[in-house]
């Protein structure tokens, strides 16, 4: 039930208010793909190593110069004991989709969906997977403000479904941010009952 809730909320985010297709180049794409490909397998190297240290991994996640946060070993050590208590070690997890700031436009991949969803939703399915959503969905004025907290940069958040031993269901979301040095490095994770 709780899956199928939360692919009827990531639906509404996707189609309900506004989606295209038409906006998005064929360059744009395929330099989209190439970073998502990247940050993907940065991203399930990273998940092992912090499922084989209980979440202790945080610690490894360096954040840029420009971005200063107070007590943050208390802070790290914090989530590390919330997620170890609320929600135990990950045993499997499923990529649901992810959103790709180029620095000048967010897209959404979302290239998982059947059929079935398609049609229920009345709305056409995009081959490719991509698609371009309304910020105002996600309460924001314009796509740039989804990552105005961090430096200027490329950024992609990429999300999971997440099956942990403390619960039934947890969703899970890394950032990946390609640094000054043109690489991309993990900056945020976070396990949730929803994200």
């Amino acid at each position: 039930m709780k899956t199928r809730q939360f692919f009827y909320v990531f639906s509404l985010l996707l189609f309900s208010f506004g989606f295209t297709q038409s906006e998005i180049s064929d360059q744009e794409k395929k330099e989209a793909l190439a970073d998502y490909t990247i940050c993907k397998q940065i991203a399930d190297q990273w998940l092992f190593k912090l499922d084989s240290s209980n979440y202790s991994y945080l610690f490894s996640i360096r954040f840029p110069e420009e971005v200063k946060v107070e007590n943050l070993k208390e802070l790290t050590q914090s989530d590390i004991n919330h997620a170890q208590t609320v929600y135990g070690r990950v045993n499997s997890r499923e990529f649901i989709g992810a959103h790709i700031w180029s620095g000048k436009k967010l897209l959404t991949y979302y290239p998982g969906v059947d059929e079935h969803f398609f049609k229920h939703m009345n709305i056409k399915r995009a081959e490719d997977g991509f698609y371009i959503i309304d910020p105002k969905y996600m309460g924001l004025s314009s796509a740039d403000q989804m990552f105005a907290s961090f430096p200027k940069g490329k950024y992609i958040l990429l999300m999971y479904k997440s099956y942990p031993t403390n619960k039934s269901y947890a969703e899970e979301a890394v950032v990946l941010w390609n640094n000054p040095m043109w690489k991309w490095q993990v900056l945020t994770y976070k396990i949730a009952d929803e994200i």
